[in-house]
């Protein structure tokens, strides 16, 4: 039974467990391997939404200003590394996933609006160019990920630099910023050379130059495009799968970034990327997890339906096209059909285990949570066409699995982030 004020209780203990797990000087939570954990921040942006707590507003950007200007991002090339093994984000795992940079993008294109930070939709645009330019194929859709290890069996040697290497690609005053910049005073972490960060702030380093900040950011974007032009000549490997689900992210973000200032690159973008999923991964019956050599691999499973009607429902939301808004009722109701039962949620149809053994509700992990994504989704669809059958089965779905939510919010912020607003629907807000 779905009882009034359980929303706002595990929002509060969620909000609770958060601060005690966070770090309050590098941001980001704990203090071993950090990893973005954008399911956590996007519940805390929308805490901060609802409550305006300032508290909340000063960790939100702390945490996003260290993942921005540390190691967990690529300064020469754009896009976010998997996660540090270190707590001051310095030291990143170098897996650059499609997954992450997605929902990264729409992260810092939501907390620029929201915390009115202006400057954090030039990292999601820095993000969004990064996928277009090394995930993208022919076809239109994403490709999986990029390896940590370099085609020479070095693990980050396709982002390090040696100070030799610097010294004879930069003039003087480049190289005298990026050594300060870079802390490269300081020895490597790595035997391959220094990675690109911000170790002193750009205001910082003109200090120390004696010369403009205004100049210093020049002579960044200078030294920044030369090491980009001679990384294009490096090779990293590429798991080339095109995922359904993990292609739904990226339309959602494309769909986004078009409204930064209009984009047209990314509406283009997002239309091949729609079309990809409409008609090379959906074949009227099933959708396809992925393809190889134009023959389907294996049958979705409940994030590629989920995600990939998410970013359809976002593309139909901009265009207004009736038959995307039918495709997306068709995906969502063949994941009610073949993911949930009485039992809970499954996460695929050919489980493991018995399909008597189900999951009242799945926790958020690197990926949101597939099934409080299609709550909500769902939600959205039920209010939209006041579909009193659909909204009931949302309604059963959350009256379940409260007390694994008590013991740890902390894991399940999307699935009270639906809570919250089924309540704030009931209550006409």
């Amino acid at each position: 039974e779905l009882k009034q004020g359980i929303d706002t209780l595990l929002a509060s203990q969620f909000l609770q467990q958060s601060m005690s797990i966070a770090d309050e000087l590098s941001g980001g939570f704990g203090d071993q391997s950090k990893f973005p954990m954008v399911p956590q921040l996007n519940a805390l942006l929308s805490h901060y939404q609802r409550t305006s707590q300032q508290s909340t507003k000063i960790f939100l950007e702390l945490t996003l200003d260290h993942m921005a200007t540390q190691a967990l991002r690529d300064h020469i090339g754009g896009g976010f590394y998997r996660y540090t093994t270190d707590p001051t984000w310095q030291t990143p795992h170098f897996e650059k996933m499609l997954y992450d940079n997605a929902q990264l993008a729409l992260l810092y294109m939501r907390a620029a609006k929201l915390l009115n930070r202006p400057d954090y939709n030039g990292i999601a645009r820095e993000t969004l160019n990064f996928m277009l330019r090394e995930l993208v194929t022919p076809a239109g859709a994403f490709i999986s990920s990029l390896s940590a290890v370099d085609n020479k069996n070095v693990e980050g040697g396709y982002y390090l630099w040696s100070e030799e290497s610097l010294k004879k690609l930069l003039v003087k005053q480049e190289f005298e910023v990026v050594y300060l910049l870079w802390g490269m005073e300081s020895k490597s972490h790595f035997e391959a050379g220094y990675l690109p960060r911000h170790v002193l702030s750009p205001d910082e380093v003109a200090q120390k130059l004696g010369i403009g900040a205004a100049e210093v950011l020049e002579v960044i974007a200078a030294a920044q495009w030369k090491l980009f032009k001679v990384r294009e000549q490096r090779y990293v490997p590429r798991d080339g799968k095109q995922l359904a689900g993990w292609n739904g992210l990226a339309l959602q973000a494309l769909v986004a970034g078009v409204k930064l200032e209009n984009e047209s690159r990314y509406k283009n973008a997002a239309q091949r990327l729609r079309d990809y999923l409409a008609t090379e991964l959906w074949d009227g019956k099933t959708l396809w997890r992925a393809k190889k050599n134009t023959q389907p691999l294996s049958a979705g499973v409940l994030e590629d339906y989920v995600f990939a009607a998410q970013g359809l429902w976002q593309w139909y939301l901009l265009t207004g096209n009736k038959q995307d808004l039918q495709l997306v009722k068709r995906w969502v109701a063949i994941a009610w059909q073949r993911f949930y039962n009485n039992t809970g949620w499954h996460l695929s149809d050919r489980p493991l285990l018995p399909k008597n053994f189900g999951e009242a509700v799945i926790k958020d992990a690197p990926l949101p949570s597939a099934s409080a994504a299609l709550l909500q989704l769902s939600l959205q669809l039920a209010n939209g066409d006041s579909d009193q059958v659909l909204r009931e089965k949302v309604s059963q779905a959350l009256s379940v699995g409260h007390s694994v939510l008590r013991q740890s919010p902390f894991s399940y912020p999307s699935q009270i982030e639906v809570l919250v607003s089924y309540f704030a629907v009931e209550a006409g807000e």
